[in-house]
Parts: structure tokens; C-alpha cells; sequence
């Protein structure tokens, strides 16, 4: 592994020290869950895996669109608020 290479297990302090930036977090959704997270208001994320990280977290957009759409749709459109859009 090359020296310039950050690792998670490097102590907090060595990042400021080393010029490097310090690890950060990511959880990559599909489309369009990533910009429900960002822009929608969708602060619930459901995973099999638990964690107990709490903290600042990077929301990456995957490659690969939701495989349903139309469930996806309606379930943003629940989440909006229809006067905002003048939508019946």
C-alpha cells in the first residue's frame, strides 16, 4: 500500500498532520432515493445491517435506477407536497 494512501484506522489528529483529508462515510442509493435524501426530505434509510456510526455521511447516486419506477414515483409523490406543484 502506498504511503500517501489514507486508511480508516489512522488516528483522528494524523490527517492534519499528514495534509491528507480525512475519511468520510458514504451510502450509495438509487436513483431517485439519493435526491429524496438530499432534496425530498426522506430521512429514513432502512439497511439489513446495523450500524452504530452516527456522523457526517456522503449520499453517493448509484449507477442503477430504482427497477421500479412507477412505485418509486408514487411514493415521492407522497412525500411532496401536491399545492407546491398544482397537481390534483
Amino acid at each position: 500500500m502506498s504511503a500517501a494512501r489514507s486508511t480508516a484506522h489512522e488516528p483522528a489528529g494524523d490527517d492534519q498532520v499528514s495534509g491528507r483529508l480525512p475519511a468520510v462515510k458514504a451510502l450509495t442509493l438509487r436513483q431517485p432515493w439519493a435526491w429524496a435524501v438530499i432534496y425530498g426530505g426522506k430521512d429514513v434509510e432502512n439497511r439489513r445491517r446495523r450500524t452504530a456510526y452516527r456522523g457526517p455521511l456522503l449520499i453517493h447516486a448509484g449507477k442503477n435506477a430504482d427497477p421500479d419506477p412507477e412505485a418509486s414515483a408514487r411514493l415521492l409523490w407522497t412525500m411532496a407536497d401536491p399545492e407546491a406543484f398544482r397537481q390534483p
